[in-house]
């Protein structure tokens, strides 16, 4: 069974027309399980493209002739 870990009412705002899309096809009970996983899927997304941006600036700065599918071959090298 996962464990539940502590969470923290926040108060933003939200587009209406989100809002009426969200109430329409996520049922009451399971909202605040949705927009977690969204904001979370989304944060992961964000950090990626951070990553990929610093290793597009690092193999600028040290003129490396690799593409970012080798650094990444190379970075999990050894790694299952």
């Amino acid at each position: 069974m996962e464990k539940k870990s502590k969470s923290k009412k926040v108060n933003f705002m939200i587009r209406y027309e989100i809002l009426t899309e969200l109430e329409g096809f996520v049922d009451s009970g399971k909202r605040s399980d949705f927009v977690n996983a969204a904001l979370e899927k989304a944060i992961s997304l964000l950090k990626r493209e951070i990553a990929f941006k610093e290793m597009d600036k690092l193999k600028k700065e040290l003129n490396l002739k690799m593409t970012t599918e080798e650094i990444i071959k190379l970075k999990n090298y050894g790694r299952k």
